[in-house]
């Protein structure tokens, strides 16, 4: 049982961020909150040509047609080829749901950018980041789907460099990208454990059930 609730476990972990911020966000009525202006005022001392340069870049391989679209194709084609179709599938499916809940929930909440970007943005709504959110679904479903150790590193290093990217751009304020990392951690983690990805318990290479892991599958 308790090798069963793991998974939920840790999505419940992972939402909680933005759970407490959404409801913050809400109490505030959209306007930033303390933690916002901190970081906002924080990452301004830090600008300069070269700066910029480098945070528009990461910007742009973390989103749009490169990042959004040739990235994620990319290693789509990789899972199917060296792992699974199955984990393939998987890892678009917890994409393309990231995806969805985070243009909902900014549909929903409403909260504008910050003023005077940096860089031009698709649409004016803030809460949560898409940028992020979309960072930490693929890597964390990367590293839940192919199981190398490494992947973890870049599950933690990969969403908070678009956290500070996106920040630092002035496109979003600290509490969305927390957000966004929460969202998509949450669906990537529910998405490949109800794909059977994540195992209840392995003992011998299968799990409780005595089915073979998913790298053997």
């Amino acid at each position: 049982m308790r090798g069963r609730l793991s998974p939920l476990l840790w999505a419940g972990v992972s939402v909680l961020p933005f759970v407490v911020l959404l409801v913050a966000v809400l109490a505030a009525d959209l306007a930033p909150l303390g933690m916002d202006r901190w970081w906002a005022a924080t990452v301004a001392d830090l600008r300069s040509p070269l700066m910029t340069s480098v945070q528009t870049l990461i910007s742009i391989l973390g989103g749009g047609l490169v990042g959004g679209l040739l990235v994620p194709l990319v290693l789509f084609v990789l899972l199917g080829r060296f792992v699974s179709r199955r984990a393939a599938i998987t890892f678009a499916v917890a994409l393309i749901g990231s995806a969805v809940v985070v243009v909902l929930v900014k549909y929903l909440v409403g909260r504008p950018r910050p003023p005077d970007r940096l860089v031009p943005a698709a649409e004016l709504l803030s809460f949560p980041s898409g940028h992020v959110a979309h960072a930490a679904t693929l890597t964390v479903a990367l590293a839940l789907l192919v199981r190398r150790r490494w992947l973890i590193a870049v599950a933690l290093i990969w969403p908070a460099l678009m956290a500070f990217s996106r920040t630092y751009l002035n496109v979003h304020w600290l509490s969305d990208t927390i957000a966004g990392a929460s969202v998509g951690t949450c669906v990537a983690v529910l998405v490949v454990a109800t794909a059977g990805w994540v195992p209840r318990r392995t003992t011998g290479g299968t799990d409780a059930a005595g089915a073979p892991g998913p790298t053997e599958a």
